[in-house]
């Protein structure tokens, strides 16, 4: 019997997707580019990835296929599509690996302590944290599984996020008066 999710499962699923390690790298983007044109260009990208989900989804029911990877096999025929994105959807999960595995060790060493560490320390942080949450997690087979861990990272995202934009305004001051004082 195979497990099936539920709406908000689904729903922590497709936003743990859909945010995944941008989450970290968005704010440096848009920090680097300022804070407007971040804005913008967010937008922009945003905008064109819901056209490209549209054109999709206006494909796949014209071919009449329900399935992405039905789609791919008609587009780049039967093996190369299979093939293509196979590879692609590889590349993305690899992608996202090593940027998850570089957060989790820049980040929770610092978590764990105030101290400098050396690289050793970091590195058996990374193999205990990998070994027991996300190999573990990586291992599920079926995505209904997912759901409560990915509500989970939707509910840390939210936190995150809050936590941010509420000591932004603390942190820029703090890091201006430490600046103005070295001067």
């Amino acid at each position: 019997q195979q497990d099936k999710s539920t709406v908000w499962g689904a729903s922590a699923n497709l936003i743990n997707a859909i945010v995944g390690a941008g989450i970290v790298g968005i704010p440096y983007a848009i920090q680097q580019s300022g804070f407007l044109t971040g804005v913008v260009l967010v937008v922009v990208v945003a905008c064109f990835a819901e056209k490209s989900l549209r054109m999709l989804v206006e494909t796949a029911s014209h071919v009449h296929v329900t399935s992405y990877e039905a789609l791919f096999q008609v587009a780049f025929g039967q093996t190369w599509g299979f093939v293509f994105l196979s590879s692609c959807m590889a590349l993305l999960a690899y992608g996202s690996m090593v940027t998850y595995l570089i957060i989790v060790k820049d980040v929770f060493p610092s978590l764990l302590c105030n101290g400098e560490m050396q690289n050793l320390e970091k590195q058996m942080i990374l193999i205990a944290i990998s070994s027991c949450i996300m190999v573990p997690i990586s291992c599920q087979r079926d995505m209904a599984q997912l759901s409560k861990t990915s509500r989970i990272n939707v509910l840390c995202d939210l936190i995150m996020v809050s936590l941010v934009v509420y000591k932004s305004p603390f942190v820029s001051s703090v890091s201006e008066e430490v600046g103005q004082e070295e001067q």
